[in-house]
């Protein structure tokens, strides 16, 4: 016996929940018959006395996972004769839960994780980022007939797939409802003999007591951050001057999440379509076409934002610059209008302390958005502050007021970027100095 193994009972179902050595499974001394997919132990078996879910890292790319599984099974003092499956994720953090109707008790366990969450049918790069695994194993306490146990493997499936749709989770390559991910696992145990369920569908007794337990674990499961360590920044700051490169890296970073959280990307983008045609379709080329547009220009960008819905997934504006111009053209205007009549007189190449403040005020409620979007934010800025100083009153305004914006969105952001030559620098990395008030995990500036 492995004295290490963490027990808790389940009187009601004759099993033992175990976890020891990242290896979770549920045990009995009576044998189910079994109907699954698991790499180890799959298909259709009799005699099995364990169903085990065992954690691996997510990059592993074993030749033999079969064979791998059963070392670890076996080091962790799992019953020989079982079904094993895999997961990246930390199977401490299994859900499990007991239910029971007028079609018979159910036990089921689920672990969830949905890096490059797929629709069916559609094929994506999922070893890119490494793979995501929705593995569940149900077992019925009482006997399933041949029948009921591929009805009941068809409800887990249909319970699933309305979990990711519940929580907006879609292919990032296609855009499309995610139904599962590329290495999903899913196992149906029961008895010969007792209380017998001749279907187990979701329509059937049986199977709506199933749909119902699992359908809720696996919500449970995706409505929690499954790992705090890897948990994405909630603002992220994209900083650098023209041709940086600063727009590709800012992409970059918005596909990155949205295959870790298998869902969509929305594109903000701030400039005005006049004398910018070219570049604004140069973008457009550059984005995935599954990529949603929200066109903000001028000072909409708040409003617009505010009328996002939590399906929006990631967000990505392009770019804070736009934004801050549009706003001082439109305090210049305010200037001016005092002088009717007369010609414009050049500029005070100084913000007034009242203007200064209106534009910290409108750059914080912007970033407070940002930070209570529920999923990833990136944002793009330009630096106009490292090179000679501007000749022109207009520009030494623009200078000050777009680093003023910058540095508020900064001490908002969890992490910024700096691009130098189209190399990113993460600036927060590097940073010595903390700052008070900074906002997010980092705690620098």
């Amino acid at each position: 016996m492995n004295v290490g193994v963490a027990r808790t009972p389940v009187p009601e179902m004759d099993l033992t929940v175990c976890l020891a050595d990242g290896c979770w499974w549920v045990q009995s001394g009576r044998p189910w018959e079994s109907l699954s997919s698991a790499v180890y132990g799959g298909g259709r078996r009799s005699g099995i006395h364990a169903a085990a879910n065992v954690t691996v890292e997510g990059s592993y790319r074993g030749a033999d996972p079969g064979a791998d599984l059963a070392r670890r099974l076996e080091k962790a003092g799992v019953p020989r004769l079982a079904v094993g499956m895999m997961t990246a994720v930390n199977v401490s953090r299994t859900r499990w839960a007991v239910d029971d109707g007028p079609g018979g008790r159910w036990f089921a366990a689920v672990t969830a994780g949905t890096k490059n969450a797929l629709c069916a049918g559609e094929k994506p790069d999922w070893l890119s980022e490494g793979p995501g695994t929705i593995n569940m194993i149900a077992i019925y306490d009482g006997e399933l007939s041949e029948e009921a146990a591929v009805n009941a493997v068809i409800t887990l499936t249909e319970a699933k797939a309305r979990a990711l749709r519940d929580r907006g989770i879609i292919c990032a390559e296609s855009g499309l409802p995610a139904t599962g991910t590329g290495t999903d696992a899913v196992a149906v145990l029961f008895r010969k003999s007792g209380r017998r369920a001749d279907y187990a569908g979701p329509g059937s007794s049986a199977g709506f007591v199933l749909a119902r337990m699992v359908h809720g674990l696996l919500h449970e499961i995706l409505e929690r951050d499954e790992d705090r360590n890897d948990r994405p920044p909630s603002l992220s700051l994209v900083i650098g001057g023209a041709r940086s490169g600063k727009s590709e890296w800012a992409e970059t970073l918005a596909a990155r999440w949205s295959r870790r959280l298998g869902m969509g990307v929305t594109y903000v983008a701030t400039a005005r379509e006049e004398g910018m045609e070219e570049r604004i379709d140069r973008h457009r080329q550059r984005r995935p076409e599954a990529w949603a547009t929200l066109e903000a220009p001028g000072e909409t960008l708040l409003s617009r934002l505010r009328e996002l819905p939590e399906t929006a997934g990631v967000v990505l504006i392009d770019c804070l610059s736009f934004w801050v111009g549009e706003w001082m053209a439109r305090r210049l205007a305010v200037r001016t209008s005092s002088c009717p009549g007369e010609d414009a007189p050049e500029p005070e190449p100084e913000w007034t302390p009242e203007e200064e403040k209106d534009l910290l005020a409108r750059a914080a409620d912007v970033a407070e958005w940002c930070r209570r979007h529920p999923h990833p934010v990136v944002a793009v800025t330009g630096e106009a502050g490292l090179g000679v100083a501007p000749a022109t009153a207009v520009g030494c305004l623009y200078r000050d007021a777009l680093g003023l914006a910058n540095q508020v969105f900064a001490r908002a952001s969890d992490q910024v970027y700096g691009l130098v030559a189209g190399i990113p620098v993460d600036v927060t990395a590097l940073s010595e100095v903390t700052v008070p008030g900074r906002r997010g995990d980092m705690g620098v500036w």
